[in-house]
């Protein structure tokens, strides 16, 4: 089944062998692309705009999420076409990999699999600690932590930093309030934030009630 939009198109497959198979008949779509408009002025974009396909994975989703995944997947790889002259197994794996993080990423925000780790900012006129900055840590189920440059990215990207920037300001402020029960007195806790947070409707909302 195909359909077009632009320069959009799906394929629909079924009764697959793997994943190599969906690789090679998208192969086998580009080359015939690329034929068909062999000695065209605008052949170059064809082969490049052309250069994408959805991988329909085995898991479970319905149709309408599956196209979705598949509008999704189709975006990345035109973005990775632009600079990458790979193969499309290569392309294939790399959008994978991405979309798998993400899908990962919002199920880690789901289930707050994340911690917040404290570095002291220290006066060295003084030598006492004036202030901490709250890290984000994602640590996977048996797995090695995530560092923020791998996963800050695909948040941002795709705006889970919202509710993960939530977390994190809910999270920093409960744990200064208490150190100050406890004693202790710095002059403030610190975090970076997102432009997509600080632009949040309920951005000044959600500090003012977190610090009450």
């Amino acid at each position: 089944m195909a359909g077009s939009a632009g320069d959009e198109f799906v394929l629909l497959l079924e009764n697959l062998a793997g994943q190599d198979q969906v690789v090679q008949l998208a192969d086998k779509v580009i080359e015939s692309l690329a034929s068909a408009v062999h000695g065209q002025r605008h052949q170059p974009a064809c082969r490049l705009q052309h250069r994408y396909h959805g991988l329909l994975r085995d898991d479970g989703l319905d149709a309408v999420s599956l196209l979705k995944n598949a509008d999704a997947a189709m975006y990345k790889v035109k973005e990775l076409g632009r600079t990458d002259t790979s193969s499309t197994a290569k392309i294939v794996a790399a959008v994978l990999a991405q979309l798998n993080l993400e899908n990962a990423l919002r199920l880690a925000v789901r289930q707050q699999q994340f911690a917040l780790h404290y570095q002291p900012i220290i006066d060295l006129e003084h030598g006492g600690v004036v202030a901490v900055e709250a890290l984000i840590r994602w640590q996977r189920a048996d797995d090695d932590p995530v560092m923020p440059d791998q996963f800050i990215p695909v948040a941002e990207e795709t705006r889970l930093i919202v509710p993960l920037g939530r977390w994190v300001a809910r999270t920093a402020i409960s744990q200064f309030r208490q150190w100050a029960e406890a004693g202790w007195r710095s002059t403030m806790s610190r975090s970076n934030v997102s432009a997509a947070q600080v632009f949040h409707r309920d951005f000044a909302t959600d500090l003012i009630g977190f610090a009450r």
